[in-house]
């Protein structure tokens, strides 16, 4: 018996939600690229979570949490573990006066609408990156002046080992796309906001701007995972991509968005080796015209060669 199969039989009864072993996980990226997880567990609530995650912690198998599918490029290897999703389990907000929260699993684009509909400000700035609120904790997302660590009071989190611990915006150490949290294994649970009341009509127009502009200037509606290189200091990743000649180059079915430099787009059946030749090919440009060499925003994860 493999330890996924060990993993499914320890869950059986008392799990609720979707168990798919050998799961491609092209059907849950947004790239739509990715090769099979030895299991794929959508759990229905967070005791089916907590439980995925205990027995997967007690059997020692690998365990990769995902929330929208989106920032990641999974190997067309796959992923030799379990693979948690959090989208069905983790979905609940709250809001007081000018405190939000959102389990991780919940759409951070959806979660900026709804402050922003109730008065409050602060996080509008974000309303165009896809992914959840969970995954934007871990990457400190941001974007049009915004970030998460400018408003984050504190994350709740799960250990490896099993404990339920809240820490604060300065104990997470967030920094540019980075925190702590990267390659711990601790799970985002919730995350709570301290906004700053404003006119809600204000807001979403601001919001509604700003959703116009990307999609002006960037491949919506195209299958990509957002921004591939972080922006090195005092710099535009797209800009350096752009004037260096990058915009376009492809590799099979991967291209570099002729909109925007810093996306990448699958045309059809890009695979994950298509997309990590060509991130290389456009580092290597940059780096060659400027000495700069861009840092990956984009999570890797799986077997690589």
């Amino acid at each position: 018996m493999t330890a996924a199969e060990s993993l499914v039989a320890q869950l059986s009864q008392a799990f609720q939600g979707e168990l798919l072993p050998n799961e491609p996980m092209a059907r849950h990226t947004t790239f739509r690229i990715g090769g099979p997880a030895d299991l794929y567990a959508q759990p229905a609530d967070r005791a089916s979570l907590l439980l995925v995650y205990r027995c997967a912690w007690e059997l020692g198998v690998p365990a990769l949490i995902l929330g929208a599918g989106s920032n990641v490029l999974v190997s067309d290897r796959g992923f030799r573990g379990v693979v948690i999703a959090t989208e069905k389990a983790l979905k609940a907000t709250s809001f007081e006066g000018d405190v939000a929260s959102a389990e991780a699993g919940v759409n951070l684009a959806s979660f900026v609408r709804a402050c922003a509909k109730r008065g409050l400000a602060g996080i509008e700035g974000m309303c165009g990156i896809p992914g959840t609120v969970g995954g934007a904790v871990v990457m400190n997302a941001g974007a049009n002046g915004c970030e998460v660590a400018s408003c984050l009071l504190h994350a709740d989190l799960l250990t490896p080992d099993l404990r339920e611990v809240r820490l604060t915006r300065d104990e997470l150490d967030l920094r540019y796309r980075d925190s702590a949290l990267k390659g711990l294994g601790w799970v985002v649970l919730s995350a709570t906001f301290r906004l700053t009341p404003a006119s809600p009509d204000e807001l979403m127009e601001r919001v509604h701007q700003m959703e116009t502009r990307r999609r002006a200037t960037q491949p919506v509606g195209e299958r990509n995972a957002g921004c591939v290189f972080k922006n090195p200091p005092g710099a535009s990743a797209g800009r350096l991509l752009d004037e260096a000649g990058a915009k376009g180059l492809r590799v099979g079915d991967a291209q570099i968005s002729t909109k925007h430099a810093n996306f990448i787009v699958n045309r059809g059946n890009a695979s994950a080796a298509d997309v990590k030749h060509l991130m290389e090919m456009a580092r290597a440009i940059v780096e060659e015209k400027y000495g700069i060499l861009l840092e990956p925003e984009l999570l890797m994860v799986g077997e690589w060669e």
